[in-house]
């Protein structure tokens, strides 16, 4: 009897065991997977924000072997970071045997990738993702202004003006590989067909069309651009309405004229002889005197100084005195994580207009030939994609260096 009472109660304890396994693999059933696919449509159309709602995995949540990759409070606080991760692109569908959808997304700066909650329906976008504009529509100059390439944005040693699509608007479309020299579009016009705004920076944003295969389509930020005024008819030069501008070097006492910088100033007056003396009185297309033409027309990198002779006259020359003008180097440092590496090909140079200014004496009361202070350019300098931040010095001298600390745009 007491064999068979232990038979009975082991039976019994196998059996009540054997119902908590079964009602343990229950509770720990795990969901599978029913379609995964690639999403097709336009990439524009899938441009999404993190809602803070959902987290994001490694697989959809409810699979097996989930991992969490970013939490539900960081993906809320990196939308509201307002930078490249903020923005995000989803790329595949899965739907599971519970009814769930779920997006595989990847942010614009590849940061963060994985799978999210999307909903119910293939077909919106919800849970963890929203959809995102990441431009609004602004308005656009008349279609018939004509426009060019700023002298800023000419003079940039990278391509960080010219993109395929508005910068940081859409996955992986960046600044256009084919145009590395900018310079080569000095002389380009064109037209604007389409302004949008980035809502993240607030930056405006004009699609162009050009005759130039190379810029038609292209954007360009709204401030490297300039309007192309109608080009003057060009009075023929003679030695009636025409004087030489020669520039001296004075560095040194030298006074050897600057190689391959001489100008030509001609009037439009149509009365002046030539040994008539080319009086403030006479402008050229432009409006500008002899002594003025001069002076805007110093070589780069020189300072005026004066002028050699009085009374030029027509068919004669003009000499001008000039020096090498002082110069500080500025310096871009990237300080979004308090790094301060200097940011690559980025360095500005400052020229002082005038020229009192010299090697070792300090910047702060000269401005440069646009009437700007070394501040002021420097901050109008800023690196496309950064945003002021600080002076790291604060007396930089002339033949020395300002370094401006920067940090990423929001």
């Amino acid at each position: 009897m007491k064999n068979l009472k232990y038979v009975l109660m082991t039976g019994l304890s196998f059996g009540i065991l054997g119902g908590l396994q079964v009602q343990t693999n229950a509770a720990k059933r795990y969901a599978h997977v029913t379609s995964n696919q690639q999403l097709t449509t336009d990439p524009t159309t899938r441009n999404v924000v993190f809602t803070g709602n959902n987290a994001l995995y490694t697989k959809a949540g409810t699979l097996r072997g989930a991992r969490v990759i970013a939490s539900a409070t960081t993906l809320s606080n990196l939308n509201a970071a307002n930078t490249l991760g903020s923005n995000v692109r989803a790329y595949r569908v899965a739907t599971t045997d519970r009814g769930s959808v779920y997006y595989k997304v990847v942010t614009f700066d590849g940061n963060y990738r994985g799978w999210i909650y999307g909903g119910t329906s293939t077909g919106t976008f919800g849970g963890g993702v929203a959809p995102y504009a990441t431009t609004q529509d602004a308005t656009a100059p008349d279609a018939k202004a004509q426009f060019k390439l700023a002298d800023t944005a000419l003079a940039a040693t990278t391509n960080n003006v010219i993109y395929d699509a508005p910068a940081n608007t859409e996955y992986k479309v960046g600044a256009t590989p084919t145009i590395t020299t900018l310079s080569n579009y000095k002389d380009a016009t064109f037209t604007v067909t389409k302004a949008v705004t980035n809502p993240r920076d607030n930056t405006t944003w004009y699609q162009l069309a050009s005759n130039n295969a190379d810029l038609n389509g292209k954007w360009v930020n709204k401030d490297n651009l300039a309007e192309a005024k109608p080009a003057k008819p060009a009075n023929t030069s003679t030695t009636d309405n025409s004087v030489t501008v020669v520039y001296l070097n004075g560095d040194n006492s030298t006074n050897n004229p600057v190689d391959k910088a001489n100008k030509t100033f001609t009037t439009t007056d149509t009365s002046t002889k030539a040994g008539q003396v080319a009086a403030s009185s006479f402008v050229n297309a432009d409006n500008l005197s002899l002594q003025d033409f001069a002076k805007k027309n110093v070589p780069a990198g020189y300072a005026f100084v004066s002028f050699v002779n009085d009374n030029a006259v027509f068919g004669g020359t003009q000499y001008v005195q000039v020096k090498k003008a002082a110069q500080v180097k500025v310096v871009y440092l990237d300080a979004t994580n308090n790094n301060n590496n200097p940011i690559e090909k980025t360095e500005q140079t400052f020229t002082a207009a005038n020229a009192d200014a010299n090697a070792g004496t300090a910047v702060s009361k000269y401005q440069d030939a646009n009437g700007l202070s070394l501040s002021a350019f420097a901050k109008k300098h800023v690196p496309a994609g950064y945003t002021f931040k600080s002076f790291v010095n604060t007396d930089a001298v002339f033949g020395g260096t300002q370094y401006v600390a920067v940090v990423k745009a929001k």
